[in-house]
């Protein structure tokens, strides 16, 4: 009797010691963040980003770095990247923030995010993105329209990060 709970422990813990290795490794097996910015130039490990404004979203128009507009015009965002050592799919994950002057911060306007799947890129090649479902120009996110169901006139901006699957 003594061996059978004996090896009934050591199994026991075996399974239990599995289980918690499994669990590890579904929570490494996310996305990979490969790049983050918010508007201007960011340099990590290589990999570089820029985002500009616009209120035609004309690809051949003039994107700056920054943008004045009323509530009542529109405006769009798009990123320039480049990624080093990495050619695949990519997803891009758009959300609109306001600085909160209230604690000195910048924060996520909620509810207003954009995905956009790359469904090919070559490492460090330049790509220009919009914030539309595709990447393209087509149904790129206007976003003035969220800014005026609630937070009003301020300081608003794009962020943008971009994921390989892991």
């Amino acid at each position: 009797m003594k061996n059978l709970i004996k090896n009934t422990s050591w199994v026991s813990l075996t399974v239990i010691t599995l289980l918690a290795i499994a669990s590890l490794s579904t929570v490494f097996a996310a996305d990979i963040l490969l790049l983050h910015t918010e508007g201007g130039n960011v340099i990590i490990s290589g990999n570089v980003a820029t985002i500009g404004y616009n209120a035609t979203n004309s690809a051949i128009l003039e994107w700056t770095p920054t943008h004045k507009a009323g509530l009542d015009v529109p405006w769009y965002a798009r990123a320039n990247i480049t990624i080093e050592g990495y050619t695949g799919s990519l997803t891009a994950i758009w959300k609109l923030q306001w600085y909160n002057s209230g604690i000195s911060s910048w924060v996520d306007v909620v509810g207003e995010t954009k995905t956009t799947t790359i469904a090919a890129y070559t490492k460090g090649m330049p790509l220009t993105i919009y914030a539309s479902t595709d990447g393209g120009t087509d149904n790129n996110k206007q976003w003035i329209a969220s800014i005026v169901g609630g937070y009003g006139t301020g300081s608003y901006r794009v962020a943008i990060d971009v994921y390989r699957p892991a």
